[in-house]
């Protein structure tokens, strides 16, 4: 999880002017930082400059304008970032190409030299007509989702990058539209089949700039923020200590084994043990964890939150489906008529392969009467009208095993 942004340090403000406004406290929790106050280029320069363009871009009601024409060249943040995701919401005039870079290097003569691009585009014009080159698309290397659902030219989109562990993915308003594995021999494979083949460094800096790209046409940014993996967020809780036990105790249900929780290689195991439950309770909260649970027939394991029931085995609770047939999604195991919902699904796109038994990342945040679910990343369940009480965490593992691991809360304030 990363941390939020320490604003009360002035020095480390100026040099890395990131900002939590316009936030929502759920979002501040999460580590989320702005990069674009709205009302000027601080915390951005022109490539190979040492300073913003001094024409071609505008701040305009709270945007990063590129003028048509302009001239200014593209834009790149102060700061690097390795492993990150990033969100900002872009509109295009009729016709107009642009496009988003991250991992930038300045090593060549311009950005995409270096860094991979989210193509900005209105799918209108000509260029589209390659798959590879319409909005979303990973510029010239993977087409973007068949039913991606872009909006068109003069209305905003919302587009979020987010690059961890190696893998990248693209999302458009909330779905995911295009995956890929730098570390891969098909992106080693496509990079080689490309025009990029013959600038060394594209597609493999392992931390870089995040570049805006003038491209001659009109094209605005705003809600400009990030997030970075490798920090921790401010008031985050380690809830398991990756030694034993400590802050958990038992609830054996019917059939269970009450040894079958135990701690082996860093990580919480459980086979068929009932449930294990946090000491602690909380209502609003980011969650984030690893897991690991191998495909068997009989796989049966989730964790539930703001679990009521005293010392009972009732499942009084939200519960996230952890097995590998049902990952991500949420079941109602309380009295509330809660509403679940599941986002759509990208298709016809370029996905990386997990094993089974892969360790996968999960981030759960229960704010107020909503609980929202990301697998990996990518949204997999949302349910509204959830009990709003505090309760603790729990995991349960009806049948086969499953290893849980980095366990760590952030309160909403």
């Amino acid at each position: 999880m990363p941390r939020r942004c320490a604003l009360l340090l002035a020095v480390l403000a100026l040099l890395a002017p990131l900002s939590r406004a316009g936030l929502s406290p759920a979002e501040r929790a999460a580590g989320w930082c702005s990069i674009f106050d709205g009302e000027s280029f601080d915390g951005w320069r022109g490539y190979r400059a040492d300073g913003p363009p001094a024409k071609g871009w505008a701040i305009e009601d709270g945007a990063m304008h590129v003028i048509a024409g302009g001239g200014g060249g593209d834009i790149i943040t102060t700061e690097q970032f390795d492993d990150f995701e990033l969100a900002l919401e872009f509109r295009v005039a009729p016709l107009a190409n642009s496009g988003i870079m991250y991992r930038v290097a300045e090593i060549h003569g311009a950005p995409w030299m270096t860094g991979p691009e989210f193509q900005v585009l209105d799918d209108a014009r000509n260029e589209s007509l390659d798959p590879r080159h319409a909005v979303a698309a990973v510029y010239d290397l993977y087409r973007p989702a068949v039913n991606k659902p872009v909006k068109p030219a003069g209305r905003w989109n919302l587009a979020r990058i987010r690059v961890r562990d190696g893998i990248v993915q693209h999302y458009l308003n909330g779905m995911k539209v295009a995956e890929y594995d730098m570390r891969s021999k098909d992106w080693t494979d496509r990079i080689a089949e490309s025009k990029f083949r013959v600038y060394d460094g594209f597609g493999v800096q392992p931390r870089g700039h995040i570049c805006l790209q003038d491209h001659g046409d009109d094209v605005w940014y705003r809600n400009i923020r990030i997030r970075e993996f490798d920090k921790h967020a401010t008031g985050e809780m380690i809830l398991f200590n990756g030694n034993d036990l400590t802050g958990w105790t038992t609830r054996p249900r019917r059939g269970a084994d009450p040894d079958a929780w135990s701690v082996r290689d860093r990580a919480i195991v459980g086979t068929r043990g009932g449930l294990l439950v946090s000491e602690r309770k909380d209502d609003n909260f980011v969650l984030s964890f690893r897991w690991r649970s191998a495909r068997t027939p009989d796989a049966d394991q989730s964790l539930l939150i703001r679990l009521g029931g005293e010392q009972t085995d009732r499942l009084a609770g939200v519960e996230i489906r952890l097995d590998p047939d049902h990952t991500g999604e949420i079941r109602n195991r309380t009295d509330a008529p809660v509403t679940v919902t599941t986002p759509p699904r990208g298709k016809g796109m370029h996905t990386v392969p997990r094993p089974p038994d892969a360790w996968n990342r999960a981030e759960v945040i229960a704010d107020g009467d909503r609980v929202s679910v990301f697998i990996n990343g990518e949204k997999t369940a949302e349910a509204t009208g959830c009990p709003t009480h505090a309760g603790a965490i729990a995991l349960r593992c009806g049948s086969g095993e499953f290893r849980i691991t980095e366990i760590r809360l952030t309160p909403i304030e």
